[in-house]
């Protein structure tokens, strides 16, 4: 299957559509920084689900802190919150960009499934930071 651009030059600067040639899908610029803060942010969550991996963090983190850059841990959840805001915002200029355009948006059904499932996710951990806070 084959899919070629429409009217638009390859030289046009920071234009990489989504372009099927062969089988290889090739990505626009939002559409790989999404995936790459989705996915350090599911390898974080993955870190601190996982006891070994939760206790390798912890060692980390605290010798970090030994030696004053103890700052590390409280760039944690600014990370998760910043980077999640910047992929939200990322998909929806995509979505926004794609539907003026008038192609299709289901090249970018991946990265919102991804994106709402990092959401359902960081839900989770606070209900489970809630209950944990109720257990007194």
């Amino acid at each position: 299957m084959s899919f070629a651009r429409k009217s638009f030059s390859t030289a046009t600067p920071g234009y990489n559509s989504y372009v099927r040639c062969g089988e290889t899908l090739i990505l626009s610029r939002s559409q790989k920084i999404i995936r790459a803060i989705l996915s350090i942010n599911f390898l974080f969550a993955l870190f601190f689900v996982v006891p070994v991996a939760h206790h390798f963090i912890d060692s980390i983190l605290r010798g970090l802190e030994s030696v004053g850059w103890g700052v590390a841990g409280v760039l944690m959840p600014l990370w998760v919150v910043a980077s999640t805001l910047v992929a939200t915002v990322l998909l929806i200029w995509e979505t926004v960009r794609h539907r003026k355009r008038g192609r299709s948006v289901s090249p970018l059904a991946v990265d919102g499934t991804l994106l709402v499932a990092w959401w359902v996710t960081l839900l989770g951990f606070m209900a489970y930071g809630y209950a944990l806070g109720l257990g007194g």
